[in-house]
């Protein structure tokens, strides 16, 4: 029998005290450091991971935790995987927590405590992502109790999404026409989260909406923009906000990757207009995505539907 102990702070979050919450298993979130510090007291702990980062532990608002128990032989267990594991769990839930409002949380460094019968090791790993919010600053952001329900209540459809077989046995190769739509997006949204230039950032959004709606590489500018207001507008007002900000996005998009560089009229003020189309678009990817993946049809739809039968469907929105 194989004890585990898997856990790592978490950055740029506050939330209430006393918070300890299970995410999904094992895998939990936390504001109480007790199960933490009883870690920190066993033998050497602190020595073998530093006591820098024991320090941060220890200050920690908020934590990762995982714990589980193998019944397998010593020679068996792949600590490196199991600790693997919780990161990309936590990977997870950056996206159930990015659903439910803009933010830069992230994690470092993780640790995994392992006992066996005769002895404890410790293993360490960094997931390289550091996430910024949509105006490509580091943060903190507060999420309640009632937040982390609602991101904990997301979290299994986010895991479905993104554990679809993957197209190909090379892990390096991620966005084929055989991943769902919705598996490409969240792909995109993870890379925009991931850069701090807003150009680029806007640029990703702009591709994540493709993933979902796109249907032709003609017109996209104008099809994007209008698909998406009207599915998620009920008014011409509203449709008309949300297209201008859609072309907005994609004015900055061609400026950006077509090598021009961004228009001056987007960094007047400050970048004010270029800030604003930001937080804009990230807003509208939100609430695309929280429309999609609560609605069983349309999540069938955006994952297993073909492209066909996707455009009709976003004919009939604006066409109805």
């Amino acid at each position: 029998m194989i004890k585990t102990h898997s856990f790592t702070s978490i950055y740029f979050i506050d939330v209430d005290d006393n918070i300890d919450k299970i995410i999904a298993y094992n895998f939990r979130i936390s504001s109480n450091l007790n199960r933490i510090n009883s870690i920190l007291q066993t033998g050497n702990v602190k020595n073998i991971i530093g006591f820098n980062e024991a320090q941060s532990l220890e200050s920690s608002k908020c934590v990762f935790y995982n714990n589980f128990d193998y019944d397998i032989a010593v020679e068996k267990f792949n600590d490196r995987n199991c600790l693997i594991s919780t990161l990309l769990l936590s990977e997870f839930f950056y996206h159930a927590l990015w659903l439910i409002k803009d933010n830069s949380v992230q994690c470092e460094l993780a640790h995994l405590l392992f006992f066996t019968e005769k002895s404890y090791s410790i293993h360490s790993n960094f997931w390289s992502s550091s996430y910024s919010n949509s105006i490509g600053n580091t943060e903190s952001t507060y999420f309640s109790s009632s937040d982390l329900d609602n991101a904990i209540r997301l979290f299994p459809i986010i895991l479905q999404t993104n554990k679809q077989d993957t197209p190909t046995e090379n892990s390096a190769i991620k966005v084929t026409s055989k991943t769902s739509r919705l598996s490409r997006a969240f792909f995109f949204i993870q890379s925009a989260r991931s850069t701090h230039d807003i150009g680029t950032k806007i640029s990703l959004y702009c591709s994540v909406l493709e993933s979902i709606f796109s249907i032709s590489t003609s017109e996209l500018k104008h099809r994007l923009s209008e698909a998406v207001s009207f599915f998620l507008e009920n008014t011409s007002v509203s449709r008309k906000i949300t297209y201008k900000s859609l072309q907005n996005a994609y004015d900055i998009r061609s400026s950006v990757v077509h090598g021009d560089g961004i228009q001056s009229k987007f960094l007047k003020n400050d970048a004010q207009l270029l800030l604003n189309t930001a937080k804009e678009t990230d807003e509208i990817l939100r609430r695309c995505i929280r429309k999609i993946i609560e609605s069983s049809e349309l999540y069938e739809l955006f994952t297993v539907k073909n492209k066909g039968e996707v455009g009709e469907y976003l004919q009939n929105l604006i066409f109805e």
